[in-house]
Order: C-alpha cells, then sequence, then structure tokens
C-alpha cells in the first residue's frame, strides 16, 4: 500500500479540535502533492513536532495500522 493510503488511513480515526483542522490541511496538502512522507514514521514524527509527545490516539492508530 503506498504510504500516502496509510496517512490518509491513520487520519480518518483521528477526530476533533486542531486535530481536525490539521487533518484537513494535510489531506490538501498530499492532494496537492506539497508534501510527502517515505515511510509512515516520518509521519509520525511530523504529528509528534506539531501535536507533542503525547498523542496516544495517532500512535495507536499508526499500530493498529502496521499489524493489519
Amino acid at each position: 500500500m503506498k504510504i500516502e493510503k496509510q496517512v490518509q488511513w491513520i487520519l480518518m480515526y483521528i477526530q476533533g479540535g486542531s486535530a481536525d483542522v490539521c487533518k484537513k490541511n494535510l489531506f490538501k496538502e498530499m492532494e496537492a502533492r506539497k508534501v510527502q512522507f517515505a515511510l509512515v514514521r516520518d509521519f509520525l514524527a511530523e504529528s509528534k513536532r506539531e501535536f507533542g509527545e503525547d498523542n496516544d490516539e495517532l500512535t495507536q492508530v499508526a499500530e493498529l495500522k502496521r499489524v493489519e
């Protein structure tokens, strides 16, 4: 599966507050090819910079995707 599809899958499970705004912006940027991630861990690293280390929801969803 392409990395974009994996990131989109993860983002579908992130909801609420500023995460919704960031999610919408990221979808638009990915669609316009303004941002690309080589690996899911690159996406997670960027998310940690954006939301801080305590982003348990995002980390859990990413782990679920990795198991799938």
